[in-house]
């Protein structure tokens, strides 16, 4: 098991960090798998330095660590759908989302270079924390949250979307 999703903690909506060990990527590998990404599940933010490539959990080439993850996710939140976006910034003006809640549950792994993050309802709300690479968070969907860049970084999010709420089954 690559995450151990806390039952109490996604029940009660609470976020959560974690760390996982071990993560292979490098910007080679990043950077090969964006050039061979189907153009049309690439959106391209040229104002913000940023690309995110949605559908990235369908993709064979997809990196071992991000299958297991989104398998976990999938078993867990057995009556959702699961889904993987990968945000690419590159140098020191891109940008991320400001202070803002999402719509689904999202869980975020820091993957190349380091951003920092602050998360509503941890002790990091109100100043930003170091988002290294292996270094997970749970946000649960309404739950504000930013991440501040600064330098080139890749991140990849894992959704549960669509409702019913999770933890209302779990």
């Amino acid at each position: 098991m690559i995450v151990n999703f806390n039952k109490e903690k996604v029940r009660s909506k609470t976020p959560f960090f974690g760390k996982i060990d071990d993560i292979p990527w490098k910007w080679e590998d990043a950077l090969k798998f964006l050039d061979s990404h189907p153009e049309d599940e690439i959106d391209f933010h040229a104002e913000k330095c940023r690309f995110f490539l949605t559908g990235s959990q369908r993709r064979r080439s997809a990196p071992k660590f991000a299958k297991l993850i989104h398998a976990e996710m999938k078993e867990f939140f057995y009556r959702n759908k699961c889904s993987n976006i990968i945000f690419f910034g590159f140098g020191p003006q891109n940008l991320s989302y400001p202070w803002h809640t999402d719509k689904m549950d999202v869980f975020l792994v820091q993957v190349v270079g380091d951003v920092q993050i602050r998360v509503e309802n941890t002790e990091w709300e109100n100043e930003l924390r170091d988002f290294k690479v292996g270094d997970c968070v749970f946000i649960p969907r309404g739950t504000h949250h930013e991440i501040v860049t600064g330098k080139s970084r890749v991140t990849f999010s894992f959704g549960v979307e669509k409702q019913p709420d999770p933890s209302t089954y779990i």
